[in-house]
C-alpha cells in the first residue's frame, strides 16, 4: 500500500496494490457504508485493476445510468438507426424498416435525425412509442 500523500493527483488511486482481502474490504465499504451494492458486481465484471482505474478516473463524479425502460428504448433506436445506416438510409431501407420495426415513417426519420444530432441537447422526439399496426 502507498503512503498517504496530501498532493493527490489523477492516477494515484490506480497505483494502490491491494490484496484480494483489502479489495473485498473496499467493496464492503461501498456496499454497506455507501449503500452501493452494485459496485461489487461492477468490480467482478471489470476486475480489480480496472475498478481502481475507474475510481481514479471518475473520482467525485456521479455516473447516471438511464432507467431500464429508457435503456431498452435507446437500444431499440440504435438498432433501427444502424439498420438504416447499413443500407445507406435508402428509401427501400426505410420501407423495410417500417414493417420490420412496426414504426411509422415519421418515427424512423425522427430516430435518425436525433442520433445524427447526438452532440445537441435534443432528446428523442419520438416520445409516443407508437407502433404501426
Amino acid at each position: 500500500m502507498l503512503e498517504r500523500n496530501n498532493d493527490v493527483k489523477i492516477g494515484y488511486i490506480s497505483l494502490f496494490d491491494l490484496s484480494d482481502d483489502e479489495f473485498n474490504t473496499l467493496l464492503d465499504y461501498f456496499e454497506f457504508k455507501k449503500k452501493s451494492p452494485s459496485v461489487r458486481y461492477l468490480a467482478s465484471l471489470i476486475g480489480k485493476e480496472a475498478f481502481l482505474e475507474m475510481m481514479d478516473l471518475f473520482s467525485s463524479d456521479t455516473i447516471k445510468m438511464p432507467t431500464r425502460a429508457e435503456s431498452i428504448k435507446i437500444l431499440n433506436y440504435i438498432s433501427i438507426y444502424h439498420y438504416l445506416k447499413d443500407r445507406d438510409f435508402s428509401d427501400i431501407a426505410y420501407q423495410k424498416a417500417k414493417g420490420l420495426y412496426k414504426r411509422k415513417m415519421e418515427s424512423l426519420e425522427s430516430i435518425v435525425n436525433t442520433i445524427n444530432n447526438l452532440n445537441s441537447s435534443e432528446e428523442f422526439e419520438d416520445e409516443s412509442d407508437e407502433f404501426e399496426e
